[in-house]
């Protein structure tokens, strides 16, 4: 069974703020929980956020409300996570 886990509206709303002065595209998928029936247990799909101009993407993951710190963004190959003030530096500098 799964379902689905919606986004902070500031959240969204601070993000499309900064795409629209950077001319970055944003899409949004909304993560989701997995529970498994007859098991005490459950998986997390976190957001995915897209980020993209005519040359790059950047794929963005957001746990949202299901880790410690709910404004923790992680991107592949970066060894911490970034808050959402380090994440704007670092969309700034990659595009």
């Amino acid at each position: 069974m799964m379902d689905t886990v919606h986004f902070n509206k500031d959240t969204i709303d601070s993000l499309n703020r900064f795409a629209k002065n950077y001319r970055i595209n944003i899409t949004y998928f909304y993560g989701y929980l997995v529970k498994f029936d007859k098991a005490n247990i459950y998986a997390i799909n976190p957001h995915k956020i897209l980020l993209r101009n005519s040359l790059k993407n950047l794929l963005i993951m957001h746990y949202a409300d299901y880790i410690q710190n709910n404004d923790l963004y992680f991107i592949d190959g970066e060894k911490e996570p970034l808050t959402i003030s380090k994440l704007r530096d670092y969309v700034k500098a990659y595009f």
